[in-house]
């Protein structure tokens, strides 16, 4: 039996994810095929870039092998809802799926598990991540940053030195984050927003610049 990478979801998002795991592949074959995984049934057969449907979340539960799973979702509260739906079965693996062309250095990125990280990322020393982040094409990430789960950081976002996020935060294109700054769960920061002062308040809006709360 091939050895699968399956993608849940078949969105845009979706697509660029089994574009990423293809990238991976062509220096470091550790799949043999990308396939995807649909909320509807109707799809199952249909044709994607790299892959096909196969299957809905029951062919994974299902699965009596351990096998590969990413989440091609670019929402947040949705990453966290499917990966804490697919986490509580043993034999389904989430690897951090690694551009070749990221600079990420294992013994200075501690990371956890389902991160996404696109071509052209940059991370440099004594970053700590935890799980199902998406890190899109061309962020950075520098010195002592914390890192929650499940957020999504758009393209070209850049986050500062000894920066906290905790969980669920969505930044937005272009967006940065200065030094020494906190942001709490489930903020989102505008496109091209920059952040200058924490944001402590959970669920907040930032944009603009300087980066305010939305009202």
């Amino acid at each position: 039996m091939p050895h699968r990478l399956y993608i849940v979801a078949t969105s845009g998002l979706a697509k660029e994810t089994a574009q990423l795991a293809d990238a991976i592949c062509r220096v470091t074959p550790l799949w043999d095929e990308i396939a995807y995984i649909s909320q509807d049934r109707k799809e199952i057969g249909r044709k994607l870039p790299f892959g096909v449907v196969v299957g809905t979340d029951e062919l994974l539960i299902a699965a009596a092998e351990s096998i590969d799973v990413a989440i091609g979702i670019g929402a947040p509260t949705a990453r966290k809802r499917v990966a804490q739906a697919l986490t509580q079965y043993s034999h389904l693996r989430f690897p951090n799926l690694i551009h070749p062309k990221a600079l990420v250095d294992p013994d200075w990125v501690r990371l956890g598990i389902g991160n996404a990280v696109a071509a052209g990322c940059v991370m440099t020393c004594d970053i700590e991540i935890g799980d199902f982040n998406l890190f899109n094409l061309n962020v950075t990430v520098a010195h002592d940053a914390r890192i929650g789960s499940y957020n999504v950081f758009n393209p070209s976002c850049n986050v500062s030195g000894n920066v906290q996020i905790d969980s669920e935060v969505l930044a937005g294109t272009g967006s940065q984050v200065l030094e020494k700054l906190q942001i709490a769960s489930r903020c989102m920061l505008g496109a091209g927003a920059v952040l200058t002062r924490s944001c402590d308040v959970e669920g907040t809006v930032l944009t603009g610049v300087p980066a305010r709360p939305r009202t």
